[in-house]
């Protein structure tokens, strides 16, 4: 067979895949309602309440919801919305609201606001990252926060103005107001960038979700996401050690950026996507399978 030949059988397959794939598919996506255009956190507490937040640009509000996006509440909040990027629920219901999203790289003071089971502002405070070892061009752009083991664990984006994907763990204890992010550790995505953080209803497993951009055939963007596991069951704060795996979200030549993620039970994660340019926010129940390096 030819390499012309080849090629195309290549396509005819991958194009015959994708459509029954997406298929098969068809029942675990929902769209989201257009007041979800650029979710960037999620948080779920049962099939009939979910909390959402909306990135830059947006009104400063917990959005409430089903799971699936409907029956909509806005309640709305005396703050400023920065570039909010994260929604995490601690064990006594608060929930904190993370602005620190950070796209030019040149702000090193970002917020964390902590809102009661009410969604009353109760407390807010400013923090700092500390330096990584060794380095001085640093990513303090981040979108993917979980509270664990009674602190508030950021994960940065990834990218430095070298484009140099390096995802920093900090740790922030949110007693302490105006604090410093203690660095953990780094780990090379390869091209990934985290985009959001989920702890399970056990928690045993952290799930992270991530993208990259590429290109198929070499010529047709596309977006890779990804969810990386991460054994977390031993309370420990290092967690880039204990890989449990990974899972691929595919997007079938079509770009999605998942930014929102939360377990809806131990065995399955909520997963959503910003609007694009011609497509509605997206919600995607996903079955998470067992991970092994």
């Amino acid at each position: 067979m030819n390499k012309g030949l080849e090629n195309y059988t290549k396509i005819i397959i991958s194009i015959f895949i994708i459509l029954i794939s997406t298929n098969l598919q068809s029942q675990r996506r929902v769209k989201l309602p257009t007041s979800l255009n650029e979710n960037s956190g999620l948080v779920f507490i049962s099939k009939d309440t979910c909390f959402w937040i909306n990135d830059s640009n947006n009104p400063a509000e917990i959005i409430q919801s089903d799971y699936k996006g409907n029956n909509l509440l806005h309640h709305k909040l005396n703050i400023k919305n920065n570039d909010w990027e994260d929604l995490t629920l601690d064990e006594a219901g608060n929930l904190y609201i993370a602005d620190i999203g950070n796209n030019a790289l040149d702000n090193k003071y970002l917020t964390i606001y902590k809102l009661n089971k009410g969604l009353s502002l109760q407390d807010s405070f400013v923090f700092t990252y500390m330096n990584p070892p060794g380095e001085i061009d640093n990513s303090f752009d981040s979108e993917s926060i979980v509270w664990m083991n009674g602190k508030l664990h950021i994960f940065t984006k990834g990218i430095t103005k070298r484009k140099y994907f390096k995802s920093h763990h900090y740790i922030l204890n949110p007693s302490k107001l105006n604090s410093t992010a203690q660095y953990i550790e780094s780990i090379d995505l390869k091209g990934f960038v985290f985009t959001g953080a989920a702890l399970s209803p056990d928690m045993k497993t952290l799930a992270i979700c991530a993208y990259r951009y590429k290109y198929v055939f070499g010529f047709l963007p596309d977006a890779d996401s990804k969810i990386f596991f991460y054994d977390v069951s031993n309370n420990g704060d290092t967690i880039f050690s204990k890989s449990k795996g990974s899972m691929i979200v595919p997007t079938w030549f079509i770009t999605r950026q998942y930014e929102s993620i939360d377990y809806q039970d131990d065995t399955h994660v909520l997963l959503a996507a910003e609007k694009t340019l011609f497509l509605r926010p997206l919600l995607r129940r996903v079955k998470v399978r067992k991970h092994s390096k």
